[in-house]
């Protein structure tokens, strides 16, 4: 048996995206997106703490994992534009995205951090245990 800790801090992580589209269709429903901006992650923390079976030879197997992840801030400034099928001109739909990455992804988190922290550590383990030594 082996105990691993980890504590992981990101100060900040910065993404830019450059111009990206995409077209999705369902039936007679669908439209066409365009994206582009960044993404600040700020205090972004990974806390896990693990036990281990170990044997000389083999891949390690997790066998119990708990984490904790957490963000100070997210800062969103992307510009967006959606064209449904039936429109004739695109919409701006900048303010929802950046509010939904801004507001509500820390609403969410904050809300449902249980479920997702496990959510987070039964990934890992299933990541590790099945298909790490692959």
């Amino acid at each position: 048996m082996g105990r691993l800790d980890l504590d992981l801090s990101l100060k900040r992580v910065k993404a830019k995206f450059g111009h990206y589209e995409a077209e999705g269709r369902i039936g007679d429903r669908g439209g066409k997106g365009q994206l582009s901006g960044t993404l600040e992650i700020v205090d972004l923390r990974i806390v896990l703490d693990t036990l281990l079976r170990v044997y000389p030879g083999q891949p390690a197997y997790i066998i119990n994992i708990n984490t904790v992840v957490s963000l100070k801030d997210i800062q969103a400034n992307f510009k967006a534009n959606w064209k449904c099928l039936t429109c004739l001109a695109p919409r701006d739909v900048s303010s929802c995205v950046n509010n939904i990455l801004n507001v509500r992804m820390k609403e969410l988190w904050a809300e449902n951090d249980v479920f997702l922290n496990t959510l987070v550590a039964e990934g890992i383990r299933e990541m590790v245990n099945r298909w790490w030594w692959w």
